[in-house]
């Protein structure tokens, strides 16, 4: 007879397995290539070029790619940092966005 809370470890992972093969595809992979400018090419033009000229060279390789704008990317970290999160209706404010609001501020 299995110890109490090795049959109930092996019970949530049998459970966590079933939801992984019902609702998760485990041979997937996404890779992040990030791409920088030097400091003498100033502007997102440029970044943003040498962004799109990587995503069509590892086109040329039959690998999907494509050049991500900061929502993306900052939707592609959270996603990185933790993959099973759902992502959030509206998604995230870039790093570098002002927030503001038209609501009355609370009182406290």
């Amino acid at each position: 007879q299995p110890h109490p809370a090795l049959e109930a470890a092996c019970a949530d992972h049998a459970a966590f397995l079933a939801d992984l093969a019902a609702h998760r595809d485990p041979l997937r992979r996404q890779v992040l290539v990030v791409t920088r400018t030097a400091p003498a090419e100033r502007g997102s033009h440029t970044a943003r070029r040498r962004a799109d000229d990587t995503a069509r060279a590892l086109s040329g390789l039959g690998v999907t790619a494509r050049a991500l704008d900061g929502t993306a990317v900052t939707a592609a970290l959270v996603a990185a940092a933790d993959p099973y999160r759902p992502p959030r209706p509206g998604g995230l404010a870039t790093p570098d966005a002002v927030i503001t609001s038209t609501g009355t501020p609370p009182t406290t």
